[in-house]
């Protein structure tokens, strides 16, 4: 799971860890690096903080980037070096990748979701208020994929548990 963490690291390479203005845990911004004693809440060393990514990737080729680099990161030898828990909330156009009536030309995306989820890599949601707003019938979607009522509360709900965004 900090395989992703470190995925989007990589990947947002300017971005460092923020200070927490209010006593939640850190959140990804462009400020400077901080010193971790000013951040007491984020956790024990160690510890492996749960995430959730609100994707806002919506073409498939961004999508399955991160879904590799998540698989590439789940295969690190250390165990310690990632977070308990990811929960990726697709709440935007990227859910038409996963419609099952599209498996033949997102079939590599598909797959891969499912095996990092059947691997418990990734937890993936999927915002049922937009299924409705596309048109696409639960059947439709892989049943590995949980459907929630409204992506945005899940992210933050998940947060309210102590998720991390991304």
């Amino acid at each position: 799971m900090r395989i992703i963490m470190l995925c989007l690291l990589v990947t947002f390479s300017s971005v460092t860890m923020a200070e927490p203005t209010n006593g939640m845990a850190p959140i990804l911004s462009d400020s400077p690096v901080h010193n971790s004693q000013d951040n007491p809440k984020a956790g024990e060393p160690g510890e492996n903080q749960p995430i959730v990514i609100d994707v806002v990737l919506h073409d498939r080729d961004s999508i399955l980037n991160m879904l590799r680099r998540a698989e590439t990161l789940a295969m690190t030898p250390n165990p310690a070096a990632r977070p308990r828990q990811i929960a990726l909330v697709l709440h935007g156009p990227e859910i038409e990748h996963f419609r099952i009536s599209k498996y033949e030309g997102n079939q590599d995306i598909v797959d891969l979701a499912a095996k990092l989820d059947a691997f418990n890599v990734i937890d993936v949601k999927m915002c049922n208020t937009m299924m409705n707003q596309l048109s696409v019938d639960k059947q439709e979607i892989p049943a590995f994929i949980e459907i929630v009522p409204y992506g945005p509360d899940e992210v933050e709900r998940l947060q309210e548990k102590g998720f991390i965004k991304l």
